[in-house]
């Protein structure tokens, strides 16, 4: 991920994370405008990327899509939001990202909660954790080339 694309992605994730942490909702209004810009940054900065960055949006909506009818716990924002993350990502920086967010969720809720029932059964706004995870891969990518960038 390029620093352009990652800058636009966080001037659409951080009021995404914002809303979704004071509301638990994702808004349209911010995911699709944020899908197109990326979109056509991507068309004019990485256009060799971009079937990567397709492949990687897709397999995320749907492997998002299958974990939100399986376990209940995701929102359809949180979908669309792993669809626009997949797309700035691309392969395999997404499930760094996803691998980040997951464990970084874990830890908060362990720590903020300390065990107490009734406020583990609780939802949990996931989009600044999902947004989290893109800035920790955007940072391993920077500091470690494990991968080559797509």
């Amino acid at each position: 991920m390029t620093i352009p694309v990652f800058l636009l992605f966080l001037i659409f994730a951080l009021p995404i994370s914002w809303i979704d942490f004071r509301t638990y909702r994702i808004p349209d209004k911010l995911i699709f405008p944020g899908l197109l810009a990326i979109f056509i940054l991507l068309l004019i900065v990485e256009i060799n990327s971009l079937p990567h960055r397709v492949i990687a949006a897709f397999l995320s909506f749907f492997f998002f899509l299958i974990t939100r009818s399986i376990t209940k716990g995701l929102g359809l924002g949180d979908v669309k939001f792993a669809f626009l993350i997949g797309l700035c990502c691309g392969l395999p920086w997404t499930c760094i990202a996803f691998l980040g967010a997951a464990l970084s969720g874990i830890l908060a809720v362990l720590f903020l909660r300390r065990g107490d029932k009734e406020t583990l059964r609780r939802p949990i706004p996931f989009a600044p954790f999902l947004t989290l995870g893109v800035i920790e891969a955007y940072t391993v990518s920077i500091f470690f080339h494990f991968f080559p960038a797509y």
